[in-house]
């Protein structure tokens, strides 16, 4: 965020190119890592970047300010991180138990459809 280019495009071009690459990412969790914030200009330049994330499709994005050359303010990134993954392995363990009860019920009826596609991962903070 500290340096003189635009981090917002930087961003989109960002985004765009992981679309590119698998449109679901877009999906899944994800947090940002506001950088280089012990450069001199780097307070003003994030908070030009969190207006934009405000007015855009991703405002819930959860945005850390921190310095990765000093290793300043990464801990709670890493702690939100930690966090993210831990619900998204327990997620996926109840999709996996969800589609195998499925599973059951669907060789006893006969239907042949994806019932465990209604769970959605549980994304609010804890």
């Amino acid at each position: 965020m500290g340096e003189s280019r635009d981090a917002w495009n930087d961003f989109l071009i960002l985004k765009n190119e992981m679309l590119q690459y698998n449109s679901e990412l877009d999906d899944r969790p994800s947090i940002i890592l506001a950088n280089k914030m012990d450069i001199p200009g780097a307070e003003e330049n994030l908070e030009r970047f969190l207006d934009h994330l405000g007015e855009s499709d991703w405002a819930h994005i959860k945005v850390f300010q921190g310095s990765a050359k000093d290793a300043h303010n990464l801990e709670p990134m890493i702690l939100h991180m930690r966090k993210m993954i831990l619900n998204t392995k327990k997620n996926v363990e109840v999709r996996k138990h969800n589609r195998d009860a499925n599973i059951k019920a669907v060789d006893i009826t006969g239907e042949k459809q994806k019932q465990w596609d209604y769970f959605e991962p549980d994304t609010t903070e804890k």
